[in-house]
């Protein structure tokens, strides 16, 4: 169990670290050509007057910051959407399914009796709903 997680830690912060260093690398380079591309472009804008080169650079930078922000948001939400199905997707089994626990159970039941048992077992069902809906509530308010 503790090797599946270890296993897949790894994959993931290999990957991660991988693309952060791809990521570094482009950004280097995107802002040196940006520079020289907007020394390019404020040197002819300089053709209008220093105002109307100011005003241009300014419309083309804010205008490369709102594309920028937007596919921000188109990887964020995608990502939060593979996470909430990897999630989904690993619940683990209920405890109350293993083989084990029921035979413990049922040894308790003949070693105590079937009639003293049932009020304990009514009362673990209530803290198991109990404890369910906690978790669920939880797990709801993670998601906000």
């Amino acid at each position: 169990m503790f090797e599946k997680f270890a296993d897949r830690l790894r994959r993931e912060v290999r990957g991660a670290l991988a693309l952060f260093a791809l990521a570094l690398a482009s950004l280097v380079a995107a802002a040196i050509a940006g520079g020289f591309l907007c020394a390019a472009g404020f040197i002819y804008a300089l053709q209008l007057g220093p105002i109307y080169a100011c005003l241009i650079a300014f419309g083309v930078f804010c205008f490369a910051t709102v594309i920028l922000v937007a596919v921000y948001a188109a990887f964020s939400a995608r990502r939060r959407r593979i996470e909430r199905e990897r999630a989904a997707a690993d619940t683990p089994a209920s405890p109350l399914a293993d083989p084990r626990l029921l035979a413990l159970g049922l040894q308790v039941a003949r070693a105590v009796g079937v009639r003293r048992v049932v009020p304990i077992v009514a009362i673990a069902a209530v803290a198991l709903a109990l404890g369910s809906g906690a978790r669920r509530s939880r797990a709801e308010a993670r998601e906000r």
